[in-house]
């Protein structure tokens, strides 16, 4: 425990947010707080054939934010673009605001390493 110091102020604090967010499972639901999806890379050719990058467009459920498109007229989709979701821990959690995703990667390779450390000392 002197190694891995998984407490509050310790080398491994982020265990102890672990282990929050796990009693809190037993209570209510972890999951998204919000959830957005980016669209990027969409393009379009307008009546003169000018093809042109369309700015990306957000939408956050139930709305979809978009910027008008200045200078073309009567244009059709060439590239639909790629849709990019994000979703992040809900408001109250010891992860609130930080996504999903990529946090419970790096908590997978922490806890791996502290296994790893346990196996070493006690193993030998």
């Amino acid at each position: 425990m002197d190694l891995v110091q998984p407490y509050a102020g310790g080398k491994c604090a982020i265990l102890l947010d672990l282990h929050n967010i796990d009693i809190e499972d037993k209570h209510r639901i972890l999951i998204a707080r919000r959830e957005y999806t980016r669209i990027i890379g969409m393009t379009a050719v307008d009546e003169g054939g000018e093809v042109f990058v369309i700015d990306d467009w957000m939408i956050v459920p139930p709305h979809t934010a978009t910027q008008p498109i200045k200078g073309h007229r009567n244009f059709q989709l060439t590239d639909y673009g790629t849709a990019r979701i994000h979703v992040v821990f809900g408001e109250g959690t010891a992860f609130q605001g930080k996504p999903i995703v990529p946090t419970l990667n790096q908590l997978t390779e922490l806890v791996s390493r502290v296994v790893d450390v346990f196996e070493t000392i006690y193993t030998a």
